[in-house]
């Protein structure tokens, strides 16, 4: 599921829960109060409690003379009437439903609901009580006279069960509809506002592709998603500044790497050459010491790019990490613009061309080559540098000549 349709479905149970839990709670309520009503019908003044028992002794021998079991009028009591002698007379009114087959004297006596003595005053009514008999609910009061008579008057609970299950029904209706709309609302509203969060994710799968200029638009940056959107685009910008410095670095490795091959091949073409020409015994016994020094220098320059190289490595692990010490103890600054301090000095740069030329006659002894040169040229710079500026010219003049 998607987070929409998460937050809709609690949305939605939360106020199923409300309205289920009001429901049940006004269902009870108005139970309650049906049963408060029929309760106070039942112990009515003009039904038991207005007349003297002696009156109401009477009225009953006039309904048993009349030899009538229904009374005239819209009611709907029932009335059940035991003599002394066991003889069970019932009434009822014209609005009662068919009553139970079963006596509700006998029912509520099995339910030990029954009264044992006559009461004293009119407020010794009994209790309403529930009776059930042939599955029927009645609610009831019953009454036994001086004379042993014994008077069950009782009210059937089937309106009070219909009032509330058609209020149950409305609720239902009612409580559908009302999901129904607060679902239809809660989409909507729920589709605007995580319409930041979709943007979100389209931008995210942009950058992944490729795209890291893209930014997530940030309209109010009071909201939560507006929040997270300022804290997206600053780690978007971090990142793109991550990647292009990381980008930049493994560029610098790999023109250092390809200068550093091509820087190499020189010197050892130069060692080759003379360890070729000193093997082969080609080298004058006067030329031996040279070609020795030759080698050695050469020698000497490799050890100075593998330096270069270890070097750039250095920065790299300094740039990443600023907190990085050297072997020494102490954070090594110099240099950190990617160029390694440069060991200026006074040389003289005739010798630094006389080698160079005796390097490419090792390397290629059957090319002709001639130098024109002073005694001396004393220059100020780094000599490794333009030890390697000479021979990168007169090798280019080897390979491509």
């Amino acid at each position: 599921m998607t987070l929409r349709l998460r937050l809709m479905a609690g949305l939605v149970a939360l106020c199923a829960l409300g309205l289920a839990v009001a429901g049940t709670a006004s269902a009870f309520a108005l139970r309650a109060y049906l049963l408060a009503r029929v309760d106070d019908q039942l112990v009515r003044v003009e039904q038991l409690g207005g007349a003297t028992p002696t009156i109401m002794t009477n009225r009953l021998r006039l309904l048993e003379r009349s030899g009538g079991d229904q009374v005239d009028g819209p009611s709907d009591y029932l009335l059940e009437i035991r003599r002394p002698n066991g003889m069970v007379r019932r009434i009822t009114g014209a609005a009662s439903p068919t009553p139970p087959s079963t006596l509700l004297l006998d029912a509520a006596a099995r339910a030990g609901r029954l009264t044992s003595v006559a009461p004293r005053t009119n407020s010794d009514v009994s209790h309403p009580f529930t009776v059930t008999a042939d599955g029927a609910r009645y609610r009831a009061v019953d009454r036994v006279y001086a004379e042993g008579s014994r008077v069950l008057v009782a009210l059937p609970l089937r309106p009070v069960a219909d009032t509330v299950r058609r209020l149950v029904r409305i609720e239902l209706a009612v409580g559908a509809a009302v999901l129904l709309v607060l679902a239809a609302l809660a989409w909507m509203l729920l589709t605007r506002g995580l319409r930041p969060l979709r943007q979100m994710i389209g931008t995210a799968a942009a950058i992944a592709d490729g795209d890291l200029d893209r930014r997530v638009s940030a309209d109010d940056s009071r909201s939560e998603t507006g929040q997270l959107a300022a804290a997206l685009n600053t780690m978007l910008a971090q990142i793109q500044a991550a990647f292009a410095a990381r980008v930049a670095s493994q560029e610098q490795e790999r023109r250092f790497a390809a200068d550093a091959a091509h820087e190499l091949r020189t010197p050892l073409t130069s060692i080759r050459g003379y360890a070729d020409l000193l093997r082969a015994g080609m080298v004058p016994a006067q030329d031996t010491d040279a070609a020795l020094r030759r080698v050695q220098a050469e020698a000497t320059r490799m050890a100075t790019l593998v330096d270069d190289l270890l070097y750039l490595a250095y920065l790299d692990l300094a740039h990443h990490d600023p907190a990085h010490h050297n072997p020494g103890g102490r954070p090594d600054t110099a240099g950190l613009d990617g160029q390694r301090p440069l060991p200026m000095a006074e040389f003289d740069l005739a010798a630094v061309v006389r080698d160079a030329v005796a390097d490419l006659r090792a390397a290629a002894p059957n090319r002709p080559v001639h130098a024109e040169l002073p005694p001396t040229c004393l220059v100020h710079g780094d000599i490794d540098a333009l030890r390697q500026l000479v021979g990168n010219l007169l090798t280019n003049a080897r390979i491509h000549t």
